[in-house]
């Protein structure tokens, strides 16, 4: 089985906006450069929150909820392939973003 670690530190310390046309550092680039590429690339995919100075819920919502809605990957899929590790509410918050898009289409 193939495990890919992702640290969102090694994109950025400060994670910025939901958008790239809103700032450098945005969930839709890191989404797009490094989640998307890892998922379809690796069995398993671990992101790792840990060494980032605070998250703001606009980013792990572009981050994850949009797995769903603009990649079509279905909760079960990212469930599957998904573990997140670092700070438990930040874990908590990225699962709540995959669940509520899932449940919202």
């Amino acid at each position: 089985m193939t495990h890919r670690y992702v640290y969102l530190k090694d994109f950025s310390e400060h994670p910025g906006p939901r958008y790239r046309r809103l700032g450098p550092d945005s969930a839709e680039e890191f989404r797009e450069s490094y989640l998307v590429p890892a998922i379809e690339s690796s069995e398993q995919v671990i992101v790792n929150f840990d060494g980032v100075l605070g998250i703001a819920s606009s980013f792990m919502e572009g981050a994850f909820g949009e797995l769903v809605r603009t990649h079509k990957y279905s909760a079960d899929f990212l469930y599957s392939k998904l573990t997140f590790e670092g700070n438990r509410l930040e874990v908590i918050e990225a699962w709540e973003c995959i669940k509520e898009a899932a449940k919202n289409g």
